[in-house]
């Protein structure tokens, strides 16, 4: 291929923004005319490059913005570090149904058994598969909701995302005031995000 046709390529993919298939164009072309795949196949190993990069990133980015306390999946969850926990159901809900009907998933159990870990598992599966998250302790999320009151204004975050994970619940005692509050958001996002 002529320097050329090289240089006009490499300017249209920055053009339009296809920095993977930029990255791999000379080593995908090399590897294509080798085993002598045609150009459809060449196209495709490109745009499989450029969609999986694209994913990659997006991941990233919305883990990052939802806030999560770690990453752990639920792979890495110790199932029998409780011996009564029927795991089926648990493992059900990493189906996502739950999102799409608007209901709730709540853990409940004394502190350090896992319950936060099994939350942030269920958003990064939900973030994998292409749903917003955002993850809030009951303390941030009240003082968030209380600053929204005042000001009239929606949530960013808390309201738009699909999924949103309250940890801490029950940790620290809540005012009345409180309570309504957050019995207003679950209201709302019982009516699905505002998107």
């Amino acid at each position: 291929m002529s320097e050329l046709v090289m240089e006009r390529i490499a300017e249209n993919l920055a053009r339009l923004r296809l920095t993977r298939v930029q990255e791999m164009l000379e080593t995908v072309s090399e590897e294509a005319q080798a085993q002598g795949d045609t150009y459809l196949a060449f196209l495709d190993r490109l745009l499989q490059e450029e969609v999986s990069a694209k994913e990659d990133r997006r991941v990233k980015t919305s883990l990052k913005i939802a806030g999560l306390p770690f990453e752990k999946t639920i792979e890495q969850y110790d199932f029998s570090f409780h011996e009564t926990m029927d795991k089926r159901p648990v493992m059900s809900l990493f189906d996502l149904d739950f999102i799409n009907r608007h209901e709730n998933v709540i853990f409940l159990g004394p502190p350090g058994v896992g319950k936060t870990h099994l939350a942030t598992a269920l958003a990064i599966k939900a973030c994998y598969s292409g749903i917003s998250i955002y993850f809030t302790t009951m303390a941030d999320l009240i003082g968030k909701l209380k600053q929204n009151a005042e000001s009239s204004s929606r949530g960013r975050g808390y309201d738009r995302s699909a999924m949103v994970v309250v940890d801490e619940v029950g940790y620290m005692p809540i005012s009345r005031r409180d309570a309504h509050l957050f019995f207003q958001f679950v209201c709302r996002r019982m009516n699905g995000p505002a998107l």
